[in-house]
């Protein structure tokens, strides 16, 4: 084989080789593109699911038929105990050991408290 030989064949080599990320870059933008579609498609879904529960919730408030979270009995009550114990002093660790909760949802429920959106 003489050296031209090799060359050409190293030339249609490198061609091919070229040809195939070109290829695999196509095909990966091409996934993208539907991958985004596919999540925009999602998130207007979402957005339009969302609007309508708030709508529908607005409307059940306007009714009447929603309570405030302060008028729900037992887990406000909680909530006032919580808020009890925690101007006592006493940690979330103990609060929850006391009140049979999760201590997420002590810390939780004292940060809403301290914020004023527990109410």
């Amino acid at each position: 084989m003489t050296n031209e030989f090799l060359s050409a064949i190293s030339m249609v080599t490198l061609a091919v080789a070229v040809s195939a990320v070109l290829l695999a870059v196509v095909a990966v933008r091409r996934s993208r593109q539907r991958i985004d579609g596919d999540i925009q498609q999602r998130l207007d879904a979402y957005q339009t699911v969302l609007e309508e529960t708030e709508s529908r919730l607005r409307a059940l408030e306007r009714r009447g038929d929603v309570q405030s979270p302060a008028e729900n009995g037992p887990q406000s009550s909680r909530h006032a105990e919580i808020g009890n114990l925690a101007r006592q002093g006493l940690d979330s660790i103990e609060i929850a050991r006391r009140t049979g909760m999760d201590v997420g949802e002590v810390e939780l429920t004292v940060s809403l408290i301290r914020s004023g959106s527990g109410r």
